[in-house]
């Protein structure tokens, strides 16, 4: 006897003995033993009735707002949802991968009666939690970027002793290369986390203001090359290099592209490469 048949028979008992031949509230919950109301959701509810008669005697308007503030306020103690009596596998803020996610990561950003909500508008149902698990450094794959407690970087390979390799990092605003100051980009990733949307982008942006680009198909760091503004003069580009090697940026505008010039031929002795605009004479 299936759960829906078992409840049938227990409404018919309950018919077959009651003169009235009525149902009344308490009686669905013998029906139905789920529904049945814990112990503080019956005080609440009685402590609710109490109140509101009471409301009901007093003729002070200040009164009257006392009571409804404490009406509202033991109504809200009974807004329990399921995630509050159900224990569930995943909590708010950890990372999970799996089947539901497509073998990706993703961040829980808020645990609902039927499942769970990713950060950026994910969902993952409670009927899938099986197939899933918490992220771990083992699941990170070349090219990821993660999060490395104060360091966000591109993960390249784990080396031991919970370390790994990355490509290139960004930590407090220094964006930082393989080599670079005798470092080899190597992390140690005891609590590393996938990167946020927010800590992925800081790391980029570092990455483009330092001059570089990464190649996600590829797995390769390059520096950028230069997009040339079209008020840049095109018979002068090897100045503009010339600038970027000096300054690290492209001229911002033709007078210091001169001034770059008037640089040039003083230190190569030459007229090989001509002034802009005549500004040389």
């Amino acid at each position: 006897m299936d759960k829906y048949e078992e409840a049938l028979e227990r409404a018919r008992r309950k018919i077959k003995y009651d003169n009235d031949h009525v149902l009344y509230e308490d009686d669905i919950f013998d029906i139905f033993p789920e529904l049945k109301r814990s112990e503080d959701e019956r005080v609440r509810k009685e402590l609710v009735e109490h109140l509101s008669r009471f409301k009901t005697t007093v003729i002070s308007d200040i009164k009257k707002h006392q009571y409804d503030s404490w009406i509202a306020w033991v109504e809200k103690q009974g807004e329990q949802k399921l995630v509050d009596k159900v224990e569930t596998k995943f909590k708010v803020g950890d990372w999970v991968i799996g089947r539901a996610t497509e073998n990706e990561p993703r961040q829980i950003a808020e645990v609902t009666e039927n499942g769970y909500k990713t950060t950026y508008g994910g969902w993952i149902g409670f009927s899938f939690e099986e197939d899933m698990y918490l992220w771990t450094i083992q699941d990170a794959k070349d090219g990821d970027v993660l999060q490395l407690g104060k360091v966000t970087a591109i993960f390249k390979k784990l080396i031991g002793f919970g370390n790994c390799k990355c490509y290139c990092s960004v930590w407090e605003g220094e964006f930082e290369t393989p080599n670079q100051d005798g470092d080899d980009n190597s992390y140690g990733c005891h609590d590393a986390t996938p990167a946020t949307k927010e800590q992925r982008d800081t790391l980029m942006k570092a990455m483009s203001d330092a001059g570089y680009a990464f190649d996600f198909e590829k797995k390769e760091l390059k520096k950028k090359l230069i997009d040339y503004p079209d008020s840049l003069p095109k018979d002068n580009w090897e100045l503009v290099h010339e600038f970027v090697e000096k300054f690290g940026r492209i001229p911002e505008d033709e007078d210091e592209l001169n001034a770059l010039v008037e640089y040039v031929l003083k230190r190569q002795k030459t007229e090989s490469l001509k002034p802009h605009n005549n500004v040389i004479q």
